[in-house]
């Protein structure tokens, strides 16, 4: 939580997105604390919007997550998983953001070192091909 509040700092734009299916939750609540006392401008994403069985129901979850939240410019209805929406918002999302300058030179894909790239590789492997259990967690020494 430390290291989410302290990324509010410095931030130019929060995105929040809301769970259509899972409803506000207590997390949102606490959420919602520390973005509306950062005053930072946030656009809303209420996802699995495929979700909802009528259009009256996503209206009134959609009244209820802007009213929990103060610092909304915009809001938009998206689904993930089908894509809807998403690219609407990745437009809005690039118009609002300054343009800053160039902090690596543009060869440099990654600020990583080529031992933790091959790490989250076999890691991501490890994850994707494991099909009775998946582990909590997987160590990768190089």
């Amino acid at each position: 939580m430390k290291i989410a509040v302290g990324a509010l700092n410095g931030s130019d734009l929060l995105l929040i997105m809301v769970d259509y299916e899972d409803g506000i939750k207590a997390s949102d609540h606490l959420v919602a604390k520390h973005v509306n006392s950062s005053k930072i401008s946030a656009f809303l994403a209420i996802n699995k919007i495929d979700m909802a069985l009528t259009k009256a129901s996503l209206n009134e979850f959609t009244k209820k997550a802007l009213a929990l939240f103060e610092n909304v410019e915009k809001h938009f209805l998206i689904s993930a998983e089908k894509g809807d929406g998403v690219d609407e918002l990745l437009e809005e999302i690039i118009q609002r953001l300054p343009e800053g300058p160039m902090l690596y030179p543009e060869d440099v894909i990654t600020d990583r070192s080529s031992r933790f790239m091959a790490a989250e590789i076999i890691r991501e492997k490890v994850l994707m091909l494991t099909k009775e259990e998946i582990p909590h967690s997987t160590g990768v020494y190089i």
